[in-house]
């Protein structure tokens, strides 16, 4: 009985280890499928963010004549598609005030409930928020509030400029009535002037919001402006009614003797207007501003060093050359992205 008894243990031990060994094979099935699934997943994720950098890509290379109403925190979609594998992208934007925009890219797979999102922060220069700063404060050690250049908006900076008809500035009326608010400057002091630990200072003079001295002078078309000298005279360029505004840029110091020029003037160096020479609209100077026999400015200018001005110079301070220049010039419209350190890497500019 006792031999019978053991004998007939076999049989459930066998079931038990078959048993066991269906929980351990099902249990590793379990498992296998759950790693499968995390590992679609892992992949829809990482295609996921690939389509939410791509959308945010292509909505950065939207051209810059697109901006349209900066609206705060409406959602603009500029882009939105997908691509034969799959990929679904969208690019948004958002003005987060009169310059800055928060750009952002979404991206989805098929098959797959999440969505990812990617962001970055962009500035595009406003015409109106820049003359603002510029009448409100001087933000790069400008001597021009000593020179007697008023510092507000009044009726005398809205005057139609000399040769100028009433039209080419009724263009500028809404920017008038901002300007007339009184409203808050926005970002006076430049970036890229600012000293902070751990950061370089990478230009010193005058700018336009994060379009510093140096960066002007990268924008700036293939000047007619030589080194050291001054331009033929052609009578006229950039002033109305033919002709659009130019952007002139020198490394060097600029001499002005004739000829009327209109738009925005750029140098690292001085600017020196004199005899028959006029200029209207804005100059970024980076080191003295001389007007001298018989040279004429009217505009604004933003002065690093000195501003000289002898008895037989004019300089009246003007609005409407300044804000045409600033709104018309199309190379001022790129968007530039604001990295983390809010330092722009040299090739940034699209």
């Amino acid at each position: 009985m006792v031999g019978s008894g053991r004998k007939g243990m076999a049989l459930p031990v066998l079931l038990l280890l078959m048993m066991a060994l269906t929980a351990i094979g099902h249990g590793a099935l379990v498992l296998s499928d759950r790693e499968l699934q995390a590992t679609w997943a892992f992949r829809h994720f990482l295609r996921a963010e690939t389509a939410a950098k791509l959308g945010l890509a292509l909505a950065w290379a939207i051209p810059s004549d697109t901006v349209g109403e900066r609206t705060p925190w409406v959602e603009e979609t500029l882009v939105d598609g997908q691509t034969s594998t799959g990929l679904h992208f969208k690019g948004i934007r958002r003005w987060i005030g009169p310059e800055f925009f928060l750009l952002e890219g979404v991206g989805r797979t098929e098959g797959w409930r999440g969505e990812r999102r990617t962001a970055w922060i962009g500035w595009v220069l406003s015409p109106t928020v820049r003359v603002r700063a510029l009448l409100a404060a001087d933000s790069s050690g400008s001597e021009m509030a000593r020179a007697g250049v008023p510092r507000g908006p009044g009726e005398e900076l809205w005057r139609t400029p000399q040769g100028w008809s009433t039209t080419e500035c009724d263009l500028f009326k809404s920017s008038q009535k901002e300007l007339d608010r009184g409203a808050s400057p926005g970002m006076v002091a430049p970036v890229f002037g600012t000293h902070r630990a751990g950061m370089e200072v990478e230009d010193p003079g005058p700018s336009l919001g994060l379009l510093s001295l140096s960066r002007l002078l990268l924008l700036s078309e293939e000047s007619e402006l030589p080194h050291r000298g001054e331009p033929s005279s052609d009578g006229s360029r950039g002033c109305p009614p033919d002709d659009d505004p130019v952007f002139l840029g020198s490394t060097g110091d600029i001499l002005l003797r004739n000829g009327r020029h209109c738009g925005l003037l750029v140098t690292a160096g001085d600017l020196r207007l004199a005899g028959d020479s006029r200029f209207q609209g804005l100059a970024v100077v980076g080191g003295d501003l001389i007007l001298e026999n018989g040279g004429d400015f009217e505009g604004l200018a933003e002065v690093r060093n000195r501003f000289f001005q002898a008895e037989d110079a004019s300089f009246r301070p003007s609005l409407c050359p300044v804000l045409r220049a600033l709104a018309e010039i199309p190379t001022l419209q790129k968007p530039i992205m604001v990295e983390s350190e809010l330092k722009m890497p040299p090739n940034r500019v699209p």
